[in-house]
């Protein structure tokens, strides 16, 4: 609605996916139009090297007040060094798909009996998100908030980090079959700007902490 002094006027807004334009899609290709800013450049995040993290000042400065992750870090810690992923992405990822430790999901659901926790969404399908999500944490022996933790890693790895995508841009892009075979595949989102926005958390995680490494990797195009 719009108001004129005390006039109300309904206004009609159709909001649609259109596709992307040629130049849209070559701007979000780019990396030089990323790599020098500070956020923006995460999207080349190596997801698959160590941030070196400090367990207790992960506690206190990032899972503080965060639910059933609060005080969580070395569970954290461990499952991206058993996995090989990046803490900072693992967290990033835990606190987006549970609310902040808050979803039904995280904080344990009775399953077959059993009292099981995912922290990841994992399996956590529409339709029936929740009994999903439930249903592969049993599967999967997901009976403590570390366990899930540490298991779900295992699963966030072997996909597309396993495959080699091991950024956000290769996730979105996929560069290197394009190179190779000369065509787009196993893309993660068909959104150009994917990988653009996911960064804004992740640099606000890296932005609390005063001990980390950040590894960037960033392709060159001929």
């Amino acid at each position: 609605f719009w108001m004129s002094e005390t006039t109300w006027y309904q206004i009609s807004y159709n909001k649609a996916w259109k596709n992307a334009t040629k130049n849209e899609v070559k701007y979000y290709l780019n990396p030089n139009n990323f790599v020098s800013d500070p956020v923006r450049s995460l999207q080349f995040l190596k997801l698959t090297s160590t941030a070196n993290l400090n367990a207790t000042e992960v506690n206190q400065k990032i899972l503080a007040g965060k639910g059933i992750l609060a005080g969580k870090a070395s569970a954290f810690l461990t499952a991206a060094k058993q996995n090989g992923i990046n803490e900072i992405y693992l967290i990033a990822h835990a606190l987006l798909e549970t609310g902040n430790g808050t979803s039904q999901l995280a904080n344990g659901v009775k399953y077959n009996g059993k009292t099981v926790y995912n922290m990841y969404g994992t399996g956590a399908n529409d339709g029936n998100a929740v009994q999903n999500g439930a249903r592969y944490a049993y599967q999967h022996g997901w009976t403590t908030p570390e366990a899930a933790i540490i298991g779900g890693a295992k699963f966030i790895s072997s996909n597309y980090l396993g495959a080699g995508q091991d950024t956000l841009y290769k996730m979105r892009w996929n560069p290197d079959v394009a190179a190779t075979y000369g065509y787009a595949s196993h893309q993660y989102a068909t959104d150009i700007g994917w990988a653009y926005k996911q960064v804004d958390e992740i640099y606000n995680l890296y932005n609390l902490l005063d001990n980390y490494n950040i590894t960037l990797e960033v392709p060159s195009y001929q």
